[in-house]
C-alpha cells in the first residue's frame, strides 16, 4: 500500500469516527432532560393555550383560567392564577404563591370530572401548609396543603392529555427544585 492511500484511509477513517462522535453527541444533548426554567416555559405556554375551561354548574355558566403568571429560577418560586367568572358577572381571581421545592414531586390526584375538566393535583412536603392562597378582590390568605390546577379535555386517552403532560412536567419541576417524597427526613443525618 502506498503512503498516500494509507494516509487518505486514516484520513477517511478519522472523518468517519468524528462523524459517529458528532452524531452520539447530538443525541445525547437532544436526550437531555428540560431545565427548571424550559420546564417552567412549557407549562406557562400550555397552560396560555388550554387552561381554559367552560361548564354549566347549577344554572350558571362558569368558565376558570389557570395561568402560571411568574416563576424565580434562583428562588424555586411560581405563581398561578385561577380567574373565575360566573355568567359574565365579572371575575374572581385567586393567586397561588408557594416554592417548588415544598412540593411532593408526584402528580397525586388526576381525574376527569363530569364537565370534561382534567384536574392535577400537587400536595406539600408532608402534606403542611405551604401554599398561600390569595383572594385578590380582598387581599384575604389562607396557607394550603394542596393544590390543584384544571384544563379542558382534549384528548380521547388519558397518556395524550395535554393535563396529563403539565401535570408531570409540574412533577419534574418539583423533582429540579428539590422537592421531597412524603415522610422523607432531610434534615436528620439518619
Amino acid at each position: 500500500m502506498s503512503k498516500d492511500s494509507m494516509n487518505r484511509r486514516k484520513f477517511l477513517t478519522g472523518v468517519a469516527v468524528a462523524g459517529a462522535s458528532s452524531l452520539l453527541l447530538r443525541d445525547v444533548a437532544w436526550a437531555a432532560e428540560p431545565t427548571l426554567e424550559e420546564t417552567l416555559k412549557w407549562i406557562q405556554v400550555k397552560l396560555e393555550e388550554y387552561g381554559n375551561t367552560g361548564y354549566q354548574a347549577g344554572g350558571a355558566y362558569r368558565t376558570e383560567k389557570f395561568r402560571l403568571v411568574e416563576f424565580d429560577i434562583r428562588q424555586k418560586m411560581v405563581a398561578f392564577t385561577r380567574v373565575i367568572d360566573i355568567d359574565h358577572g365579572g371575575d374572581l381571581t385567586y393567586r397561588y404563591d408557594f416554592c417548588l421545592s415544598d412540593l411532593i414531586p408526584k402528580v397525586e390526584h388526576e381525574e376527569v370530572d363530569k364537565y370534561n375538566y382534567y384536574h392535577i393535583r400537587v400536595w406539600a412536603t408532608d402534606y403542611k401548609e405551604k401554599i398561600k392562597e390569595t383572594y385578590l378582590f380582598d387581599k384575604r390568605t389562607k396557607m394550603l396543603p394542596d393544590f390543584t390546577l384544571g384544563t379542558r379535555l382534549m384528548a380521547e386517552k388519558p397518556e395524550d392529555e395535554v393535563g396529563h403532560r403539565i401535570g408531570k412536567a409540574l412533577a419534574h419541576a418539583i423533582k429540579l427544585s428539590g422537592g421531597q417524597p412524603h415522610g422523607v427526613k432531610t434534615n436528620e443525618p439518619f
